[in-house]
């Protein structure tokens, strides 16, 4: 009998430990295998960067993320960023088509209306239309815009992100 219950003991904990181990095993590869675009994010921005907005962020019909690295949330949809941009998913892989860092860019290049920022920007979006609506203004030390705002319109025609004339 002490022996039976021994045995039943070993194939419990067995069981119990083998079915942790799996479970752990399933979100890791479940994690691994689904987030790219996260992957993607840290490749350009670092461990500390967030995906604030998974989606057809500019309507053009290819799954696109806003990849930040937060320095403080200041509202629901308003941050104030170390630096960012929107990454869009093509036939090759993740590739960046708006890039926040000291300078504002789209793969067309630099936006010279938008001023250089060494302490990041003020990053508000709105999710009411599509495409969603990004307006920037660049920060500073104390993370209050430090310059007019300005928003990025995708150009649908040429397939890049633009900054709204005023």
């Amino acid at each position: 009998m002490r022996e039976f219950v021994l045995l039943i003991s070993i194939i419990a904990w067995t069981i119990l430990f083998t079915s942790c181990q799996n479970n752990e095993t399933q979100k890791t590869d479940k994690t691994s295998s689904s987030d790219d675009a996260m992957n993607f994010a840290r490749k350009i921005y670092g461990e500390n960067a967030y995906l604030l907005v998974r989606g057809d962020i500019n309507a053009d019909g290819k799954p696109d993320a806003l990849a930040v690295v937060i320095n403080k949330q200041i509202d629901e949809m308003t941050y104030w960023i170390q630096r960012g941009g929107v990454i869009e998913k093509s036939d090759e892989g993740w590739k960046l088509i708006l890039r926040m860092d000291d300078r504002v860019s789209s793969t067309k290049g630099v936006f010279n209306e938008i001023p250089e920022s060494r302490n990041g920007y003020i990053l508000t979006f709105t999710m009411e239309q599509n495409p969603v609506t990004l307006r920037a203004a660049t920060a500073d030390a104390r993370g209050k815009a430090s310059s007019e705002s300005f928003v990025f319109k995708w150009d649908e025609m040429n397939n890049v992100y633009e900054v709204e004339k005023k």
